[in-house]
């Protein structure tokens, strides 16, 4: 059977249950990723209840990423270019994600407002680990990457400055989470490509590990920020860690495409 391009396990044709299974996958990734989202909803609500500020309830959502993180590297470049790559996608997606609702009230917007841009944007949630399967390969998913988190950058540039329109926010809220997922999707993969079989699962346990931790401490930093230049300040300060991601996958990072995993290693 003739190998095709940019496969790189089988070439076994998908069929329905293939695809009823995918679908089931989805929707136990999309309820895995509640508790991020819950975290982010009630932020404002327990500010007011507890009277306590953002700088007050950083260390929450700090703790909670430490908490999630607990699970030698052999190839130590490639590790670092990897926490660089992971900490380009993690630090954009689950800051902005669990801070979105607190600073859009914080901005003025009513509650109800704010969390139903929220709940917009989780819909684009399972819409991106599909989409992953359709670009995750495209320039041997290193350039599917960079461009992706480059475009998180972007968004979330946009997101931040904009003028308050609830359908702008939205659409730009929507597209955060699809694109953010459909990245973090092709990222793991990326990872588990990039480590030859007898280290992946230490390998990946440890870039994981460690994106956790640049996560936790990107959390403190966003009601310092906020008080300092508002949501500018925050907006910058995200779409500053994607550039730096989306540019190290471009210029250091490798392809995993049209390549079997030991050449790849």
């Amino acid at each position: 059977m003739e190998k095709r391009p940019n496969n790189y396990f089988d070439d076994i044709p998908i069929h329905r249950n293939q695809m009823v299974i995918l679908a089931i996958l989805v929707l136990a990734y999309f309820f895995d990723q509640t508790d991020n989202m819950v975290v982010g909803y009630v932020a404002p609500s327990v500010m007011k209840t507890f009277g306590i500020t953002m700088k007050e309830f950083a260390p929450a959502q700090s703790l909670y990423f430490i908490g999630k993180m607990f699970g030698d590297p052999k190839y130590r470049w490639r590790t670092i270019i990897l926490f660089l790559i992971t900490a380009g996608q993690n630090i954009p997606s689950f800051v902005f994600h669990g801070w979105n609702t607190a600073l859009l009230q914080a901005n003025g917007v009513e509650q109800a407002a704010a969390l139903t841009i929220s709940t917009i944007g989780a819909v684009g949630i399972p819409l991106g680990i599909i989409a992953s399967g359709y670009v995750g390969a495209f320039g041997g998913r290193k350039i599917s990457i960079g461009v992706q988190i480059l475009l998180v950058g972007g968004l979330i540039a946009a997101y931040m400055t904009v003028p308050y329109n609830f359908y702008v926010l939205a659409i730009l809220y929507f597209c955060f989470q699809f694109i953010s997922m459909c990245c973090a999707m092709c990222l793991n993969l990326y990872m588990a490509e990039s480590f030859p079989t007898q280290i992946r699962n230490t390998g990946f346990g440890v870039i994981n590990a460690s994106g956790r931790c640049a996560v936790a401490a990107a959390q403190w930093l966003v009601p310092y920020l906020y008080a300092a230049a508002g949501s500018t300040g925050v907006g910058a300060f995200i779409a500053g860690i994607c550039l730096m991601g989306g540019l190290v996958t471009l210029i250091l990072g490798w392809r995993t495409g049209s390549a079997s995993l030991e050449e790849v290693c």
